[in-house]
């Protein structure tokens, strides 16, 4: 995939009515208390992780994002820039950026997607892949580009 990955193409929307239910839902799931298993930030000292957060963001400032019912705050603090309509709902990505913990989020938002939206992503090594929303889940489609002589 890359260590640089940048949106392709995306169908991706979310109304600002769903922020509050969105944010609400991250405090109560655990999102807010990264693990290492969920994870890739890690503070050491000693040998000993101190502090697991989501790669380059702070725990701190996701949990005032959320708390503010500020979901573009949220996915502002994961590298995105994000495209917001005339009534401040979100319509589209943009991401040109080292990779993280993306994944995690769209996982913990999957159940308030509709079915087949999508981020498209190439990374920096050419790999193709989308995150793919279908069934309240977010799966990841491994992508390819096919060109057929008629």
């Amino acid at each position: 995939m890359g260590y640089y990955h940048t949106i392709i193409d995306d169908d991706f929307h979310i109304p600002a009515e769903g922020f509050a239910p969105i944010c609400k839902h991250l405090l109560d799931c655990g999102f807010m208390e990264p693990t290492e298993a969920t994870a890739g930030g890690k503070t050491f000292n000693g040998g000993k992780t101190q502090e697991v957060f989501y790669a380059w963001t702070s725990t701190e400032k996701l949990k005032k994002c959320a708390e503010a019912n500020d979901l573009i705050g949220i996915f502002t603090e994961f590298g995105f820039d994000v495209q917001t309509d005339d009534h401040g709902g979100i319509c589209g990505l943009v991401y040109d950026n080292k990779s993280g913990d993306e994944d995690q989020l769209f996982r913990s938002i999957a159940p308030f997607m509709d079915d087949f939206q999508y981020v498209s992503f190439r990374g920096e090594d050419g790999a193709l892949y989308r995150y793919f929303f279908v069934d309240q889940e977010m799966k990841i489609c491994d992508g390819e580009i096919v060109f057929r002589m008629k």
